[in-house]
């Protein structure tokens, strides 16, 4: 198997840098994300841009979800880790995350 480490960990933040590369989508009714900001519970509005997580594609104000972001580096929703950092050391946020991993430990 190919080793992954997460970039972020409980606790910290995403890098002003790496927020701007997220995904900014324009809201329209009927579209793969919730009609509501999860952080303020306002209703999206068509035409507003909305800033989609790339591996879980849960949806924010961007304003709301930055302001989180710079000091979680986790989904407010799902609390998946918004980047991956793969094997190779560069951010990968397009692979999806591997979702069985299987830890071995030996107790001597």
């Amino acid at each position: 198997g190919r080793a992954s480490a997460w970039v972020a960990c409980s606790g910290s933040g995403i890098k002003r840098r790496v927020l701007r590369g997220l995904p900014v989508e324009v809201y329209a009714c009927g579209e793969d994300i919730d009609d509501v900001c999860a952080i303020c519970l306002s209703e999206f509005v068509d035409g507003e841009k909305v800033r989609v997580l790339p591996l879980c594609r849960h949806g924010f104000h961007v304003r709301c979800v930055d302001a989180w972001l710079v000091s979680h580096g986790s989904c407010p929703t799902c609390r998946r880790p918004v980047i991956e950092k793969g094997a190779s050391g560069v951010v990968d946020s397009q692979r999806p995350a591997e979702t069985n991993t299987v830890i071995t430990v030996a107790i001597v």
